[in-house]
């Protein structure tokens, strides 16, 4: 803390926190302050937390805005209190707290902002860096300029009304211009993969040393397909959110307020996602004019004619209805301030009518022969959540844990020729006294069914009969020697995906796969050095036999139909003639959907839902709301790459068998035929059947059966 200037630690007290030396983490005052500030205005306006809840936050780093969580963060901050001196947690703070343009702490925000150590701040510069936190979007002075400097007249403002500043010092700091260090060059959007990175040091180094030693890091990151990643994730999740039709303006603006918006909104530049604020100065007929930093652009109908018109629901409380819109005025109205996007094409610069999305996503590229992170991408903005939800987020992967079950099918001795029946069952839970039910998505059921078409299109009942079969804790066994870490529950909803998992070991689990059954955990660090030139740190990936790879093999063979005529062969045909393999899954309600695949030298796992459990809507599964994302990534990804086979092993037996049966087939049966991969020991030795009749290795009766969950 010491190499902190004083007037740089009062500005942030000044702003953050004044009372911060004369509470123990929480302010009741401050507390009460803002709640009856936001009540006279009607909005919240004024936040009460302190600079040690501010600090409890990030320390808890989780995405939820609720009762619970503040109670989390008030404990916390009483704990620290308790634990820490008021100058340890200043520290902590002002070396934890993010800045925007990827600098976390302080030190790495002058530099970022101001090419300047901390002791070369001026008085002015460190108003504008204590106005950041807050909101480092909104505030950053390389985007909103006029914001930046309102934010800091606000600091030095409250520093003068604390007496930590005179008021000539005052009128001279506001007086004086940006002199801003030219941006740094950002090789993509890496924010989340620089916070998983800051994290790992802090485990292993200490807080003292990541900050303080000078270490140079070495890191997996391909920059290639980080960019693609991040823009994969975001056209995915503008057409999803187009799907989902407009929310409406940002704000309406009085005729009197929009001249101060054009001039506070001159200097705008496009924010990540392309947005620039704009408001509507004119609509006809045929579309709308709007002012965009510092021009008129014009909007035709066709641009926004995916935004619809909102209609009152059928129900009282029930869901708003949509239908097309038939004229620009029913979408927008002069005075609108909304969000355009700056999109150029073949034909030069144009813009578009956008918002910000406001479901999340996450997707993580892994290379399965090492375990190497190759890209990350944890949530749709790290500035406004910096929530990981490739690594800590834990979600129901639903019918995308499925290959685990066959997969542990395959290695106790079945094979994608055996045959499962799909029909009705009933299973009597006797802890929750109640009756289950399981159905297919597609509300029918197909009866005699093979594994293979079992897993190419997601049948939920022949998967649970499977898992039966085969025993609960042998399907787990298998889970976990692929890479399943989180708990997994000992029940049949382990087959349709109930137990929890992150899209980070989900996709290290299909990696295992990809490589033959050898797997290998996921890891971000190559190498550590000191300043001093020593090394601290070298990975050594050791990749570890998981599973046989006669099983791995057969998986994956399984998984390569799924992508050529199962639930994602949209991803196949988008990606035609690259040897893929994957799996879509989508959990109750729509709450979450997945694609998860691989080829031989990538593993790409996408997930998408809300922080809050939320239908994304009706029909939007993985294969829609999921795969495209996958597909748009692995576009980029795999071109210029070698279009590599999977490794068969030698182990693996072809035959020709019967479709229906499973069973070799009937001396001159040339229809109703197809080969078939096996593991060794799985090979059919009946043959079929002369009436052709499918012999079920469950439930042979056909009928609806009930069945004791114990």
């Amino acid at each position: 803390l010491d190499q902190v200037p004083v007037l740089l630690r009062r500005a942030f007290i000044a702003t953050e926190d004044a009372r911060f030396y004369h509470h123990h983490g929480v302010d009741p005052q401050a507390i009460a302050r803002a709640f009856w500030t936001n009540v006279s205005v009607g909005h919240v306006a004024q936040g009460g937390s302190t600079i040690t809840q501010q600090l409890a936050k990030v320390l808890l780093l989780s995405p939820e805005r609720t009762l619970d969580r503040k109670i989390k963060e008030a404990l916390l901050a009483l704990k620290i209190e308790h634990e820490f001196s008021k100058d340890q947690i200043l520290e902590m703070y002002l070396n934890q707290i993010y800045f925007g343009s990827g600098a976390y702490g302080v030190a790495s925000a002058a530099q970022t902002y101001f090419g300047k150590a901390l002791g070369e701040l001026t008085l002015a510069e460190m108003a504008m860096l204590a106005g950041l936190p807050k909101a480092p979007t909104a505030f950053n002075p390389r985007l909103h300029p006029r914001r930046a400097w309102q934010r800091r007249a606000v600091v030095l403002a409250r520093m003068y009304d604390e007496h930590y500043i005179t008021l000539t010092q005052r009128r001279l700091a506001e007086a004086e211009p940006f002199h801003l260090a030219p941006p740094p060059k950002r090789a993509g959007d890496v924010d989340y993969f620089l916070e998983l990175i800051r994290k790992r040091l802090t485990e292993r180094y200490g807080h003292q040393a990541v900050y303080r030693r000078g270490l140079d890091v070495y890191t997996t990151l391909d920059l290639k397909l980080q960019r693609a990643a991040v823009r994969a994730v975001r056209d995915g999740l503008i057409a999803y959110d187009r799907r989902h039709h407009y929310r409406g303006p940002l704000r309406h603006l009085a005729p009197e307020e929009v001249a101060a918006f054009e001039r506070d909104h001159a200097a705008d530049r496009p924010d990540r996602w392309g947005h620039l604020h704009a408001v509507v100065t004119a609509v006809d007929p045929k579309g709308a004019r709007l002012w965009v930093a510092g021009r008129e652009v014009r909007l035709p109908f066709a641009s926004f004619r995916w935004a619809g018109h909102r209609l009152p629901p059928e129900e009282p409380g029930g869901e708003p209805r949509w239908e097309a819109a038939h004229a620009p005025a029913e979408v927008l109205a002069v005075g609108d301030e909304v969000l355009v996007r700056r999109v150029e094409g073949e034909k030069g610069v144009r813009y578009e009518l956008s918002q910000l999305p406001e479901v999340e996503a996450a997707l993580v590229c892994l290379r399965p022969a090492d375990g190497a992170i190759l890209a990350l991408v944890g949530g749709k903005d790290f500035t406004t959540s910096e929530f990981d939800r490739a690594v800590q987020a834990r979600r129901q992967p639903g019918s995308a844990f499925k290959p685990f079950i066959y997969g542990a099918a395959i290695a106790a001795g079945r094979s994608p020729a055996t045959v499962y029946l799909d029909s009705p069952i009933i299973y009597d839970d006797v802890k929750l006294a109640r009756k289950w039910r399981p159905a297919n998505y597609e509300q029918r059921f197909y009866g005699p069914t093979p594994l293979r078409e079992g897993l190419i299109h997601s049948r939920n009942v022949v998967t649970i009969r499977l898992l039966q079969d085969i025993g609960i804790r042998r399907a787990v066994a298998f889970a976990r020697r692929c890479g399943i870490t989180s708990p997994l529950e000992a029940n049949l909803s382990l087959a349709l995906g109930a137990s929890v998992v992150s899209p980070l070991e989900l996709t290290s689990a299909y990696a295992t796969f990809a490589t033959g059954g050898l797997h290998a955990p996921p890891y971000a660090i190559r190498r550590v050095v000191s300043a001093e030139g020593e090394v601290l740190f070298e990975a050594e990936p050791n990749p570890e036999r998981a599973i046989d790879p006669a099983v791995a093999f057969v998986v994956t063979d399984m998984l390569r139909d799924v992508v050529r005529r199962g639930t994602g062969r949209q991803v196949g045909r988008a990606l035609r003639g690259w040897p893929l393999a994957g799996k879509t899954g989508t959990t109750n309600d729509y709450h979450d959907a997945w694609f998860l695949g691989f080829s031989p030298q990538l593993a790409t796992g996408v997930w998408v839902g809300f922080d809050e459990l939320k239908s994304l809507g009706r029909h939007e599964t993985g294969a829609r709301a999921a795969a495209p994302i996958w597909t748009l990534f692995m576009e980029q990804a795999l071109a210029g790459r070698p279009r590599l086979p999977f490794t068969e092993p030698p182990e693996v037996v072809w035959r020709r068998v019967d479709r229906k049966t499973g069973l070799l087939p009937r001396p001159g049966q040339e229809e109703g035929v197809r080969l078939e991969c096996f593991a060794p020991g799985s090979v059919p030795t009946e043959t079929a059947p002369a009436e052709e009749v499918a012999r079920p290795a469950a439930a042979p009766d056909g009928g609806e059966r009930r069945v004791p969950v114990l």
